[in-house]
């Protein structure tokens, strides 16, 4: 493989390795190494298509065409996102977010989706005002104790009300 480049070369190249912070390409006028001058922090994948640019020994890859690397922020400390609009994140496939801890603070929270699973070892609801569940169907399953306190009841049925135990304590 030739290491650099002998004529000035502006087009595409395929990726063919990264090597550490060098990529060996391949393009109509040979192979050779580019270091990656982008900006923003995209680590491309063999098989990439990228821009390159070069001459006499130097190349860069300036851009990507179609790319599977990885585009990854890694900051030592904080970092804070903000702008005087929208921010919107999307993934094609999936958005995993990871944290040993984690707040949403709003105004109002709205969630839409086709299902929803919760699962935790502990969950603490408070409503100041209200709590309303509307739903087609509500199962609630318990495996100790079920407690429900408040200072009125309310049940209605239009058809059959069941209470079932082995022992039944009213009043």
């Amino acid at each position: 493989m030739q290491s650099t480049l002998t004529q000035h070369y502006l087009g595409p190249a395929s990726v063919i390795a990264v090597v550490g912070d060098l990529v060996m390409l391949a393009t109509p006028v040979g192979e050779f190494k580019a270091e990656l001058a982008l900006a923003f922090p995209y680590r491309p994948a063999q098989g990439d298509t990228v821009l390159t640019i070069g001459e006499e020994g130097n190349a860069w890859v300036i851009g990507v065409i179609r790319g599977a690397g990885v585009t990854e922020f890694c900051v030592p400390g904080n970092m804070r996102i903000e702008a005087g609009g929208r921010i919107s994140i999307s993934g094609g496939r999936g958005l995993v977010l990871r944290a040993p801890r984690m707040e949403l603070r709003a105004d109002r929270l709205e969630i839409t989706a086709q299902a929803i699973m919760e699962r935790s070892l502990r969950c603490y609801r408070w409503a100041k005002s209200a709590m309303q569940v509307s739903a087609g169907r509500l199962r609630t399953l318990v495996q100790g104790q079920a407690t429900l306190h408040a200072r009125r009841i309310v049940q209605q049925a239009e058809k059959d009300v069941l209470v079932d135990g082995e022992r039944i304590n009213l009043g």
